[in-house]
């Protein structure tokens, strides 16, 4: 069987890498989909997830959406502890702060961030999460 190539890149949507991740989340918390493009249904499904997320987080100033692909940053999602494709996290400061076990739905991950990047930004000095 051919697996179907997964892509989470869009507008909304931070391709992150080795090489970007610390300068990246030292500004703002990341909630971050881990994945493999061949990692099949479940990281499909996420994708759609993710793009139906994503415009929810345009106006967000201490949150953002990141996704990286393993097979290309394997040391890096190595030293992360990224064990299972996908692997949704909050990254903050090039580490992963928080790893989301919840519902995979936009609501519940729009809630569980947003709760999140109010704890980071608060307890750095940095911007409110929401710029209303």
């Amino acid at each position: 069987t051919t697996a179907h190539a997964v892509d989470y890149s869009g507008p909304y949507s931070t391709e992150l890498t080795g090489a970007n991740l610390l300068e990246k989340t030292s500004s703002k918390v990341f909630f971050v989909v881990f994945y493999a493009p061949w990692c099949g249904t479940k990281c499909i499904h996420m994708q759609n997830t993710w793009r139906e997320l994503g415009p929810r987080f345009q106006h967000v100033k201490g949150a953002a959406l990141g996704h990286m692909d393993c097979t290309l940053n394997h040391e890096t999602c190595k030293k992360l502890e990224i064990q299972a494709y996908p692997t949704l996290a909050l990254v903050y400061s090039g580490a992963v702060q928080k790893h989301y076990l919840g519902p995979r739905d936009p609501e519940a991950m729009e809630a569980f961030v947003l709760h999140m990047a109010g704890q980071y930004t608060a307890a750095t000095g940095g911007e409110a999460a929401h710029a209303w």
